[in-house]
């Protein structure tokens, strides 16, 4: 039977009248059609907990419906070739449909219009691409969510100190009032340039800063915790850089910074609270930096909602259901939670962050 857990946390996004209505299988009459269905979703990598997400959502589905979901992904976030390699090989087998987390916004449209060529349906999570033929696309709108984690920082500022939101009377020989603002207390850290998802939370989150007069330094990560780490612990030793706040752009980039601050805490380089993470995604483990006030909020996505929404999408055409097709948009947006040290125990909360850790399903 669908699972009644799963359709509320979906939101206000209706699937389709027929989840509701009791029946073991919304398609009864043509049960047999489902083992005809072949889709493979490709995500960005195996390493991330957060794609863990998108394939407990295959799991889900496949226990739901009798349908081929094949699951796969890079080793690493920064593997195009091996990315495309993985829609080939989709290609090549003759998939109903293609559902994938593009590592580039326009590295993968030759092999997507090939993939279209042959007939495969193609939708896109978590990021898009600048191909035209993409069915749906299905994520997050980053720039509000990186307008939230501004919001945070800029709240962190106003309490340190180091910012002050109300208007100051311009000084003689001054144009602006911004200036007073600018000292640099932010490290912004984006994890690639290639990836769209990547440069919107960028874009949204300097944009905020940059209208209040907020200044900071930024850097880069290509999506490894190592590099974020590296990054950040050379931020904390420089005696120029009065920093206050890192700000990173994905699970990886979070994971890395909060565990460098962690380490500065513990060798005596700051002092608990001096410097503070607001990030993209949850990882594992990051209740402990949560409880230490290291992490001072995320911005969690909602990458089961994602790969199932896509899964549900991805079957009605490979059925040709028009009823159901003719209502899906060409984008959805699967929104985000703010998660900090008042809410990251909720069960709504913790099914975003993992959701086998509140569903007996799993067990």
């Amino acid at each position: 039977m669908i699972n009644n857990k799963i359709i509320k946390r979906l939101g206000c996004i209706v699937l389709m009248a027929s989840l509701l209505t009791g029946c073991e299988h919304p398609y009864e009459e043509v049960y047999g059609e489902y083992t005809d269905i072949c889709i493979d979703v490709i995500t960005m990598s195996q390493a991330d907990s957060y794609w863990k997400n998108v394939e407990y959502a295959c799991t889900d589905m496949h226990s739901e419906i009798p349908m081929t979901i094949n699951y796969y992904a890079p080793e690493t976030e920064n593997d195009i070739d091996q990315q495309i390699k993985l829609v080939k090989d989709s290609i090549d087998r003759d998939v109903d449909a293609i559902i994938i987390a593009p590592l580039s916004q326009d590295g993968l449209n030759d092999v997507l219009d090939e993939a279209y060529n042959k007939g495969i349906d193609i939708f896109t999570i978590d990021s898009n691409v600048t191909y035209e033929n993409v069915l749906c696309a299905i994520g997050t709108d980053n720039i509000a969510g990186s307008s939230i984690a501004a919001s945070e920082v800029v709240q962190i500022l106003e309490t340190s100190g180091y910012y002050n939101s109300n208007e100051i009377p311009l000084k003689p020989g001054e144009t602006s009032n911004k200036s007073r603002n600018s000292d640099e207390h932010v490290l912004v850290l984006s994890h690639s340039e290639a990836i769209g998802t990547s440069m919107d939370r960028y874009n949204g989150f300097t944009d905020t800063l940059n209208a209040k007069g907020i200044g900071f330094r930024e850097d880069a990560y290509n999506g490894d915790s190592n590099i974020a780490y590296s990054k950040v612990m050379d931020a904390i030793k420089d005696s120029t850089f009065n920093l206050k706040v890192i700000y990173t752009t994905n699970q990886p980039g979070t994971q890395g910074a909060s565990e460098a601050v962690k380490d500065a805490i513990d060798s005596g380089l700051i002092d608990s609270g001096d410097v503070l993470v607001v990030g993209y995604d949850f990882f594992d483990g990051a209740e402990e930096y949560i409880e230490s006030g290291i992490l001072y909020s995320a911005v969690v996505q909602k990458p089961y909602n994602m790969g199932y929404i896509a899964l549900r999408y991805a079957m009605y055409y490979a059925l040709d259901d028009q009823e159901q097709i003719r209502d899906i948009e060409p984008t959805v947006n699967t929104g985000v939670i703010l998660v900090n040290s008042a809410n990251y125990k909720d069960d709504d909360v913790l099914f975003y962050i993992n959701p086998k850790s509140v569903d007996s399903s799993y067990n």
